[in-house]
């Protein structure tokens, strides 16, 4: 009679092709429109930046913002301890 995907979606019975859904027999076209086939697999033509990286995930986009803003405020208050000129005393 016909060919039955493992997957359950689609069922080919002679000519037509019928959708199955719910436990339903449809014919294509009803909830094919609906379900439809995945789009195949396709892989990424460039390498995703560390830039793009770090904006995809929030948690290292804050990790990121956490340690600039450490460096930054350590190392001025460092610069201004280290070029504080000596205090003459009374």
């Amino acid at each position: 009679m016909g060919k039955v995907r493992n997957s359950g979606l689609r069922v080919r019975a002679g000519s037509r092709s019928l959708v199955t859904f719910a436990g339903l027999l449809l014919p294509r076209g009803h909830m094919s429109d609906v379900l439809g086939d995945p789009p195949p697999p396709t892989e990424p033509a460039e390498r995703i930046t560390i830039g793009q990286r770090f904006f995809d995930n929030v948690f290292l986009l804050l990790a990121l913002g956490v340690l600039i803003v450490f460096v930054l405020y350590t190392g001025w208050g460092m610069w201004e301890i280290l070029t504080l000129p000596k205090a003459t005393l009374p």
